[in-house]
């Protein structure tokens, strides 16, 4: 008997955590699972940070697919269309042409993308100075012909009350 087909549509923490799960309840020799996803590795975002700041190394906030999901075929072609009515994916074979895939069941779990440029406009609409830092309107920035600020005196952000 030949193993149905189910074609994974996205390499998120959802496409990867059910291609997982599926492969674990069903052997390879009833089911065939493919993950099409655009990167042959999953990131966990909220590492980078501590990967940038080199607290981490960078192997530990990306993981390669293919050691994720043992028994799990991964392709990193660029899915076009999902024909639901004759049970095919067209997706980008990486050389500029269409090739089809049938399949018995698809799963999409695409995830999201942040645009950051949105967010970057709703900081700089949204910004302020936190409450407990004070703001001198009438300090200037300190040339270097300045003599240099005594230590234990307000400047133009500090977190204690200014001095009489």
């Amino acid at each position: 008997m030949k193993p149905i087909r189910v074609v994974v549509v996205g390499g998120g923490f959802a496409a990867v955590q059910f291609a997982k799960t599926l492969r674990k309840k069903l052997p390879a020799s009833e089911c065939e699972i493919l993950l099409f996803s655009r990167e042959n590795h999953l990131v966990f975002h909220p590492l980078l940070a501590d990967v940038a700041g080199a607290s981490i190394n960078a192997d530990a906030a990306a993981a390669p697919l293919r050691q994720m999901l043992p028994g799990v075929g991964c392709r990193t072609e660029r899915v076009q269309r999902i024909s639901l009515h004759s049970s095919e994916i067209e997706f980008d074979d990486g050389i500029g042409t269409l090739s089809r895939l049938h399949y018995d069941h698809v799963v999409v779990a695409c995830g999201a993308e942040s645009n950051l440029a949105i967010i970057r406009a709703g900081i700089a609409q949204h910004e302020r100075i936190p409450p407990f830092i004070e703001y001198d309107p009438q300090y200037r920035p300190r040339e270097f012909s300045d003599p240099p600020p005594v230590p234990g005196t307000p400047g133009p952000y500090t977190s204690f009350p200014a001095q009489p």
